[in-house]
């Protein structure tokens, strides 16, 4: 069975290159690596001591938001997206906070696993997202902590 660990950590080059290898339209890097404000977190998934992803959260106020969130396309599929994420939700709730994300609403994979997660639609942003044929809206998700 493999050893699988959620720890904080901070941006890297091997996050970076997950960042590009996950996303089609990633994060430049004066973006991934701009300095963090107050309340950000950066974590990390790896498995057998072998970095798969990786995601950035900010708390303000009894708010957290997902800004970013990414799991290696080798290691995909094999649930790391949702345990890094229930990691995530654990922080969220010991902080009696709302959690915040967006997502692309053509990505039906993410949304069905935000949705299971308890996270409920709240709004829309239109053409928020670069996309092949243009823009794309951003789908606005809710969750209250447990």
């Amino acid at each position: 069975m493999p050893k699988i660990d959620v720890y904080h950590t901070q941006p890297s080059a091997a996050l970076f290159d997950i960042e590009h290898k996950a996303h089609a339209y990633p994060w430049s890097e004066v973006v991934f690596f701009q300095p963090s404000g107050p309340g950000t977190l950066w974590w990390a998934v790896s498995v057998d001591d072998r970095i798969a992803g990786f995601a950035n959260t900010q708390l303000i106020a009894d708010e957290v938001t997902l800004h970013n969130i990414a799991i290696d396309p080798s290691y995909q599929g094999q649930g790391l997206g949702q345990h890094l994420l229930q990691h995530i939700l654990n922080y969220v709730d010991e902080h009696q906070a709302l959690m915040f994300l967006e997502v692309r609403e053509s990505n039906a994979t993410a949304i069905h696993v935000y949705q299971r997660a308890g996270f409920s639609l709240v709004g829309r942003r239109p053409h928020y997202y670069a996309s092949d044929s243009g823009r794309e809206d951003a789908l606005v998700m809710r969750r209250e902590s447990k």
